[in-house]
């Protein structure tokens, strides 16, 4: 079985493609490739606890998981299997290597998209903080996150594993506006294989750098306990009206001055203005007045949310014996 394996990286249009897929999993299959039915906990849409059953040792679950998707796939007929989840992109070598013994015996074929560097980084710090219980400490998160812009490393890791010729890299800042059709065209399937996607498909919109540092200063991310929640009502608060931090060129000059950015791996080098360019930021950064108003209308929600949670809560615990769910 040929399987597919898109790895990310983050904020490449992952989440896009990945509901793209999703939608369209029946007309995936009449060209021979299986999206999996079963869902994984977390991401309904996508695959990357199968990354994290691997970081936890986990590897018998991600082996049955792999096992009954083959069987599923062979069972419908299709000649191919496509996961997606770019928590593969956060592996270690020996996570990579854990990866590929589960798929040994089969062909892995690996799908990479990389950006501009500097978007990337702040990407990146965007998703430091979202998860952080509180403000975490930025030299360590620095050191870490300067690891994530050697891309060179990044490919040689995954090709020793997979072998050169079956890592596939495409640049997102090239593709975006033919994202789809690039995605389908690695698959081998023309673009008009599958209908455009609808107007109401799913993408990863990223808070604004200031209200993202003050919900990790304040520890509001972990107590709300999803992040899905506070994206939510960030995206209808500010709706077209996005805000565009003071010194958002300047973070990420910072974040990536001292890395080590080699991009001299070949696969790369068709990218390299575009991956090296600097942040692009619109010079209208948005009425600051504005700003806050709609930030105040964020915070009401999201207390409003968190009192609705407890009161949930309560009554769970009032008429749920103990351990039962609804």
């Amino acid at each position: 079985m040929k399987i597919y394996l898109h790895i990310g990286t983050h904020k490449t249009g992952t989440t896009a493609i990945q509901h793209y897929c999703l939608e369209n999993r029946d007309r995936l299959l009449r060209h021979g490739i299986f999206w999996p039915d079963e869902q994984l906990p977390r991401h309904l849409y996508q695959h990357s606890y199968l990354a994290q059953f691997v970081r936890d040792g986990n590897l018998a679950a991600a082996g049955d998981y792999i096992g009954r998707a083959v069987r599923d796939a062979e069972a419908a007929g299709a000649t191919s299997l496509l996961l997606s989840g770019e928590g593969f992109s956060q592996l270690e070598d020996d996570g990579i290597s854990a990866v590929f013994e589960l798929l040994n015996g089969h062909e892995v074929e690996v799908i990479v998209y990389f950006r501009n560097i500097r978007h990337y980084a702040i990407s990146m710090l965007h998703q430091r903080l979202k998860s952080a219980r509180q403000m975490p400490d930025l030299s360590t998160m620095l050191e870490a996150l300067r690891k994530k812009l050697n891309y060179t490393d990044f490919l040689k890791r995954w090709e020793a594993s997979a072998g050169a010729s079956h890592v596939t890299v495409r640049c997102y800042d090239q593709e975006k506006n033919r994202l789809y059709a690039s995605f389908l065209d690695i698959l081998g399937l023309p673009a008009d294989a599958l209908p455009q996607p609808s107007k109401s498909q799913a993408t990863n919109r990223s808070l604004d750098l200031a209200t993202q540092l003050m919900l990790a200063a304040s520890g509001a991310n972990y107590q709300l306990q999803n992040f899905k929640y506070v994206r939510a009502d960030y995206q209808k608060v500010f709706d077209a009206h996005p805000f565009f931090a003071p010194g958002t060129e300047q973070v990420a000059e910072a974040l990536c001055a001292g890395a080590e950015l080699d991009l001299s791996h070949p696969k790369l080098a068709p990218y390299q203005d575009l991956l090296l360019a600097p942040l692009h930021v619109p010079s209208e950064l948005g009425d600051p007045l504005d700003y806050l108003n709609r930030l105040g209308k964020l915070l009401r929600r999201s207390v409003r949310h968190e009192r609705w949670r407890r009161r949930y809560r309560r009554l769970k615990d009032l008429f749920l014996p103990s351990g039962q769910d609804s």
